[in-house]
Formats: structure tokens, C-alpha cells, sequence
């Protein structure tokens, strides 16, 4: 093909030309799926874009209470996971002590979670009241995410409504969301999300 070029199209100056040009292209095109490998090594590290959420399940009452867990979403695995569960109604709005602080507080460490891994954590002790709202913080190798899971007892089993944000104030960016039917009142019921 360049001796083709080379006697048609104008001699050896062009066969340089054209193999200059396949030459760019390569590398280009090998630079580009570098790129695209590096970020997906540097996600694998991280986590990348993925993401956990905590989740009541809805079986049976038990008298120790439902079984609790956590379902991982993205396509990396999630590393280094902390979680923080508050309880909003046992939260005290000015507290001057660290105990005061803490009081609604319950702190996890989880294991590394590979995508599609649940983590079944064992059974929560609900509070004797038919409706409970935790904020949970996350805090992962590839950052912060926050949930909010509210909780409603219908016919003894807890029902719930929970929606996750990028960032670690509640303000990010809602990522997941979901609502059990069973939760509403009624169909034109608004979620009262408080997420501050």
C-alpha cells in the first residue's frame, strides 16, 4: 500500500505523511484506552462512584427486633466503610456534654463490600414507637454519603421510605431513593424527608 501511494499520490514525502498520520492515531487511541484503564484501576482503589445504603428488613416481628443491613450500589467495591446512625427523636437540640452529643448514636465499621455483596449486620432493636427517623452517615476510601431512612410500623411489620445524597451534609445530590408502597398513608401522602 505505500509503495502505492509512494508512485501515485506524490512519492516518499507522502509515505512519511501517511505513516506520521497512522502513527498519531495510535497513539492517540492507546493514550485514550490508558486513560480509560488508569480511571478504572483508580476506582477499583477507591470505589469509585459507588455507594451503600442501610436497610430494615421487612419480615416477620421478632422480639429482638428486624434484621438489619447493607446494600452496596455502584460497580466497585466499597472500602473502609464507617457508619453513623443517628436517631433524630433521641437527638437533644443544644447538648453541652459529649454524652448529650452522642446520645442518639450508634457507630458501625463494615467490612469491605464487593458490588452486589449485601451485609446482613444481625438484628436492630427498634424503639417502642410506631414511627422512627435515622440520618446515617457514611463515610467511605471514595468519600461521604448520607441517608435518610424514616420507618413506619403497618400491621407489626416496619415499612420504609429512604433516600441517599452524595456529601456528607445532607445536601449533596440524591443518588438512590425508594419508598415502600406499604409506607403511605395514601397514595398523595408528601414524605416528611427533615433531612437536617
Amino acid at each position: 500500500m505505500l509503495d502505492w501511494i509512494s508512485k501515485n499520490v506524490g512519492g516518499p514525502s507522502m509515505v512519511v505523511f501517511v505513516g506520521a498520520l497512522i502513527s498519531a492515531a495510535g497513539a492517540y487511541w492507546g493514550s485514550r484506552q490508558r486513560a480509560h484503564s488508569d480511571k478504572d484501576l483508580a476506582a477499583l482503589i477507591s470505589g469509585g462512584d459507588s455507594f451503600c445504603y442501610m436497610y430494615i428488613a421487612r419480615n416477620e416481628p421478632s422480639p429482638d427486633g428486624p434484621l438489619y443491613g447493607f446494600t452496596p450500589v455502584g460497580e466497585f467495591p466499597l472500602y473502609d466503610v464507617g457508619v453513623r446512625i443517628v436517631d433524630r427523636d433521641k437527638v437533644i437540640e443544644h447538648p453541652t456534654t459529649f454524652e448529650q452529643f452522642v446520645k442518639g448514636d450508634t457507630n458501625l465499621s463494615l467490612p469491605t463490600m464487593a458490588p452486589g455483596q449485601n451485609v446482613l449486620n444481625g438484628r436492630w432493636k427498634m424503639p417502642d414507637r410506631k414511627e422512627v427517623r435515622y440520618n446515617i452517615f457514611f463515610s467511605a476510601r471514595n468519600g461521604y454519603f448520607t441517608q435518610v431512612l424514616r420507618l413506619r410500623r403497618v400491621e407489626g411489620i416496619w415499612e420504609s421510605a429512604t433516600r441517599v445524597r452524595r456529601g456528607p451534609y445532607n445536601d449533596g445530590p440524591i443518588i438512590y431513593e425508594h419508598v415502600w408502597p406499604r409506607y403511605l398513608r395514601d397514595p398523595t401522602e408528601e414524605i416528611e424527608w427533615d433531612e437536617k
